[in-house]
C-alpha cells in the first residue's frame, strides 16, 4: 500500500494540479509525474501477472555452457526480476524516486516489465497507467487510504491477496 508521505506528496501534486485544471484530461493526468512514479514503485513491487510462460523459439547456450532446445517452456517470474539486487538497491523498499528520468537511464530495459515486454508486451498499457491515474486521483482527492494488515500474497492467474483487501478509506477534511 501507499506509505504515507508518498500518499501525501501524490496528493498534494493532484490537488495542486487541478488549480489550473478543471478537468482529467489526458494532458491533465500525463503531467502527473510522481503519481507515475508511485504507480510503477507498486507495480514494481506486486505485479498484477507476476509470472508469464514463453516458448523458446530457437536454441539457446548460456554463457554456463548449457543448452536451452527450441520448443522449450520458459517461465518468467516478473516479481523476481523486479526485485534484483543487482537493479534496485534495497529492492523490498517502497522508493517511488527509483523511476525518476535520471534513475532509469542506465538501468536494463527489461528489468521493469509488468506488462511484459517486446513482442508479447501489453497493448493497454498506457491506457491502463491513465486509468490508474484518473482513479487514483479521485480516490486522493477525497479519501486517505491505509491498510488494516498487510495482505498475504498468493498466485493464481494475476496476484491476489488469500487474507482479504484489508483497506480502509478515511474522507479527507476539505478546507
Amino acid at each position: 500500500m501507499l506509505h504515507y508521505l508518498s500518499q501525501e506528496k501524490a496528493y498534494r501534486e493532484v490537488s495542486d494540479a487541478l488549480i489550473a485544471n478543471t478537468a482529467f484530461t489526458i494532458e491533465f493526468l500525463n503531467n502527473l509525474k510522481y503519481l507515475e512514479r508511485v504507480i510503477k514503485e507498486v507495480l514494481r513491487l506486486y505485479p498484477s501477472v507476476p509470472m508469464i510462460g514463453r516458448e523458446i523459439s530457437k536454441d539457446i547456450k548460456l554463457p554456463s555452457g548449457y543448452l536451452i532446445p527450441a520448443g522449450s517452456i520458459a517461465t518468467v517470474v516478473i516479481g523476481g526480476i523486479h526485485r534484483n539486487k543487482k537493479y534496485y538497491k534495497k529492492p523490498d523498499q517502497f522508493d517511488p524516486d527509483r523511476f525518476l528520468p535520471e534513475n532509469i537511464a542506465n538501468r536494463h530495459p527489461y528489468s521493469y516489465v509488468p506488462f511484459s515486454a517486446g513482442s508479447r508486451n501489453c497493448i493497454g498499457q498506457k491506457f491502463a497507467m491513465l486509468e490508474m491515474k484518473a482513479s487514483l486521483c479521485h480516490i486522493l482527492l477525497n479519501y486517505e487510504i491505509g491498510t488494516t494488515k498487510d495482505p498475504r500474497y498468493g498466485m493464481l492467474l494475476t496476484l491476489q491477496s488469500s487474507n482479504g483487501q484489508n483497506v480502509w478509506l478515511k474522507p479527507r477534511k476539505t478546507a
